[in-house]
């Protein structure tokens, strides 16, 4: 009963499930795992599973391969895939090492295609640095324009405190000295 149950899980899963022995060969891959990567069953079984592994991971998955068959741990870790045409899928696995009854060693990973996933990351960490961008122009604008005003009001503050106290002698009707305060007011309290 548990050999069935076993057996229909990993037929039926939607997970893709590929199990490699102490040889570095793929002895079993399941249904989930040809349609997620669009290989055939008889085309991958026996080949070496880094030949199925994107060049830029293939060190590093062999290594990791090496150091699972001799133990007992677990590992999970993205893994970039090459699906049957070539192409790069990003994907996620999960690794257990497995004894079979003649104390053969096998790995078995299960394997998720999270390659959306790794495009909407993408699109969110360009868009993120496209708004810190945006922002830090943004703040520069502003700075600038701030010091492009600042030095024109400044000089009419000036020119205000000069016509308010008369400086150079009178300035002959009331209103200017009106405005004069209002400039002066204005500006020097906002």
């Amino acid at each position: 009963l548990i050999s069935r149950t076993l057996t229909s899980i990993f037929e039926m899963s939607d997970v893709g499930i590929i199990i490699t022995n102490q040889k570095n060969k793929v002895v079993k891959v399941n249904p989930g795992f040809t349609r997620m990567f669009g290989w055939q069953k008889e085309a991958i079984v026996g080949l070496p599973y880094y030949e199925i592994v994107a060049p830029e991971d293939r060190d590093r998955i062999i290594k990791t391969h090496e150091k699972f068959i001799e133990s007992n741990g677990r590992s999970t870790g993205e893994v970039s895939i090459l699906d049957s045409n070539g192409n790069i899928a990003n994907t996620l696995c999960t690794t257990l090492p497995l004894r079979h009854i003649n104390n053969e060693k096998f790995l078995i990973t299960t394997v998720v295609d999270i390659t959306c996933r790794k495009k909407i990351e993408k699109s969110l960490k360009h868009a993120k640095e496209l708004a810190e961008s945006s922002s830090r122009a943004k703040s520069s604008f502003l700075a600038q324009m701030s010091h492009e005003f600042r030095t024109p009001l400044n000089a009419i503050i000036g020119f205000s405190e000069m016509m308010i106290n008369e400086t150079f002698g009178k300035l002959g009707h009331e209103k200017y000295n009106e405005y004069a305060d209002d400039i002066h007011n204005y500006y020097e309290y906002h």
